[in-house]
């Protein structure tokens, strides 16, 4: 099914966190934040790749299955990679080696706190039909090195709202 996807140069991703996007920091998700999720998805035919650092203790299949029981209706395709040697401590924090992180950003803008832009980048650099201008970044986080001009950073306290979903839309649209 994934290798159907590539086949047309038309794709469009949503690079999807979800504390802080789907929810108000964590816990259970919101309902009014899949809404804005799903007109997204819907109006651009957008698949979802996800970036959270629920990645790295859920498979993709974990996460479908999560995301559609809460309504999410968007086709999630994948998850971007993780570092080769990182763990999710006690706290929820990544734990990286300060050498494989080196290893794995490859001298991008990051920092050891955040790989996200890192894995984003790998991500896209698998799949060449993607276009610079054909992924958004949905992240509460304000730190998204050389993406920023295609991030649209949500509140914690609040998630996606309409007006992160029409961004979305119009940078997906253009």
């Amino acid at each position: 099914m994934l290798l159907h996807l590539w086949e047309t140069s038309q794709v469009k991703v949503v690079f999807l966190d979800l504390d802080g996007v789907l929810n108000r920091g964590a816990g259970h998700f919101r309902p009014e934040n899949v809404k804005w999720l799903n007109r997204i998805t819907d109006r651009t035919k957008a698949h979802i790749v996800i970036h959270s650092s629920w990645r790295y203790s859920r498979t993709v299949e974990e996460l479908r299955r999560i995301l559609r029981a809460v309504g999410v209706s968007g086709e999630i395709i994948d998850v971007a990679p993780v570092p080769h040697n990182a763990v999710r401590g006690e706290s929820g924090i990544i734990v990286l080696d300060p050498e494989d992180f080196e290893q794995f950003t490859r001298g991008l803008p990051t920092t050891h706190n955040y790989e996200r832009p890192a894995s984003i980048q790998r991500w896209l650099d698998g799949h060449q039909d993607v276009g610079p201008s054909d992924f958004v970044i949905l992240d509460d986080t304000g730190f998204m090195a050389h993406f920023g001009h295609r991030h649209i950073r949500t509140r914690q306290s609040i998630g996606l709202t309409r007006e992160h979903a029409d961004q979305a839309i119009r940078m997906l649209l253009e």
